[in-house]
């Protein structure tokens, strides 16, 4: 895993494609589709991130910061989502394919009663 700095690193936009194989037989060059599978893209880079099936839902790592954030705020309702900010690095693997992000409160005065 690698430390990232810096949250716009982690705020890559991903795509899904289908995934097609070739065959040693008549036509080599036809691509044959993988049914149910579908490859996870790094769009900006046009690398593979990896390969899921077809009941896979894609969430960007910024929906996932959003959805942690609005998390943040429903656990504790005398925040709002904007006081609750990237923690000084995340764990991430070389190709961004999942990571490890923490939230840190803006002022870390927080009311756990």
């Amino acid at each position: 895993m690698q430390r990232i700095t810096n949250p716009d690193d982690l705020f890559f936009p991903v795509d899904t494609r289908p995934i097609f194989t070739r065959t040693g037989g008549l036509r080599p060059d036809r691509g044959i589709p993988a049914p149910g599978k579908m490859v996870i893209v790094n769009s900006a880079k046009d690398e593979v991130l990896g390969i899921e099936g077809r009941n896979y839902r894609l969430v960007t790592n910024r929906d996932a910061f959003a959805c942690a954030r609005a998390c943040a705020r429903a656990a504790f309702p005398e925040t709002t989502e904007d006081e609750w900010e990237f923690l000084a690095a995340a764990d991430a693997t070389q190709s961004g394919s999942y990571c490890h992000i923490d939230l840190s409160h803006r002022t870390g005065q927080l009311d756990f009663n």
